[in-house]
């Protein structure tokens, strides 16, 4: 069974992406998701600025993202971050 929780009250949800991946993602036959068909089919349908800005809002984002920066001990993880970050700087130019 799939479910999706509606009543979180944060922002509205990107129910089309969250939808997808869980369906995608599924196995009926063992009952369970798949976790990483999950996880790609999300990355390409959901929009990290909005989810992150939707969740944490955007001071606390890029407070976040400097803080994992600061641990960051993959190549490719660090270059993620740093290019969230400059999103979110850029995000924030545009709401001030």
């Amino acid at each position: 069974m799939i479910g999706i929780y509606l009543g979180s009250g944060e922002g509205s949800l990107d129910f089309d992406a969250y939808t997808n991946a869980a369906l995608a993602g599924w196995k009926p036959d063992v009952n369970d998701l798949d976790f990483v068909k999950w996880a790609q089919i999300a990355m390409e349908m959901m929009n990290v600025m909005r989810e992150v800005d939707q969740a944490y809002g955007p001071l606390e984002s890029e407070r976040i993202v400097t803080t994992a920066l600061a641990i960051s001990r993959d190549a490719e993880v660090t270059k993620a971050l740093e290019d969230l970050k400059k999103e979110l700087k850029e995000a924030g130019a545009t709401r001030s």
